[in-house]
């Protein structure tokens, strides 16, 4: 069945035999990075499944090996801090969707991922992923945090421990730390994906749809609170790190990003410059 959303970077497909809404990443030319124009399409293919209970799950893969690489750093270095923060608030608003769809979202991740394409993972209720699949949180490589879900929303996911010991080191995850922390539901090879993942689709199926629907409503019961107090947070903490702009450099080394010590000038600068640009134009501070 041929896509039947006109969008940019998905393919959105119905599987009719599992009532499955397939979304497709597509957008190979961008290497499949996420970007302002796909949270947009995912904002508005789960807006429109949200009332469609009639579909008993959602499976999100890519057509490339690696589900994703996630930042495109291209892009962000491009935008404006305010930009930065509302692309972050943007997927941390779909990762919160994702937990609260009728519908049970399963994810295939193939070879892998990184950074908020990794914090995307976490909304979804199950997981998948290719034997040789490696996973990171890397945004602090990159001069970023993992703000839209990735500090609130994974130690709902996998232990506080783990969820520690993932953001902090940044280092690949291999799947089989992946499969013991309960992240990833189950792997696959290359011969047996299709028939794995079709597996879980037909399982879902055959629930019972009100059961079902209420069965994740119940288990979403049990952390709303602490999603709804990460998002404030995540929300806070994104923007005091954006003071930086060290998302601005274009190597790895430690010594290009801003010194530690010097945040806390940078941060009163900053207020003053936020306080400054409220007065009106004909009144400047002493």
């Amino acid at each position: 069945m041929d896509s039947f959303f006109n969008y940019e970077t998905l393919s959105v497909k119905l599987e009719s035999s599992t009532r499955t809404l397939v979304i497709t990443f597509t957008d190979a030319k961008r290497e499949h990075y996420f970007s302002t124009q796909m949270l947009f399409e995912l904002e508005s293919v789960l807006s429109w499944v949200t009332n469609k209970i009639e579909v008993h799950s959602v499976l999100i893969n890519s057509t490339a090996s690696e589900f994703s690489p996630g930042l495109d750093m291209e892009m962000i270095r491009q935008m404006d801090r305010s930009a930065i923060e509302k692309f972050f608030t943007k997927l941390q608003k779909i990762n919160l969707a994702l937990f609260h769809l009728p519908q049970t979202v399963v994810i295939d991740l193939g070879k892998g991922c990184s950074n908020i394409a990794s914090e995307f993972a976490i909304g979804c209720d199950i997981r998948f992923c290719d034997k040789e699949a490696k996973l990171s949180f890397d945004h602090s490589r990159k001069g970023l945090i993992p703000g839209s879900g990735g500090l609130g929303f994974l130690s709902t996911v996998v232990s506080p421990a783990m969820a520690r010991n993932w953001v902090l080191s940044t280092q690949a995850i291999s799947h089989e730390q992946l499969l013991q922390s309960g992240f990833i539901y189950q792997t696959y090879s290359e011969s047996n994906r299709t028939a794995v993942i079709e597996e879980m689709l037909k399982n879902i199926r055959e629930q019972a749809p009100i059961q079902r629907i209420q069965s994740k409503l119940g288990l979403l019961e049990g952390i709303k609170a602490r999603l709804e107090h990460a998002c404030h947070y995540e929300k806070q903490i994104t923007k005091a790190a954006l003071i930086a702009e060290d998302y601005k450099s274009f190597s790895k080394q430690d010594d290009d990003f801003m010194p530690a010590k010097s945040m806390g000038q940078v941060v009163k600068l900053t207020l003053v410059k936020e306080e400054d640009s409220e007065l009106p134009d004909n009144v400047r501070p002493l």
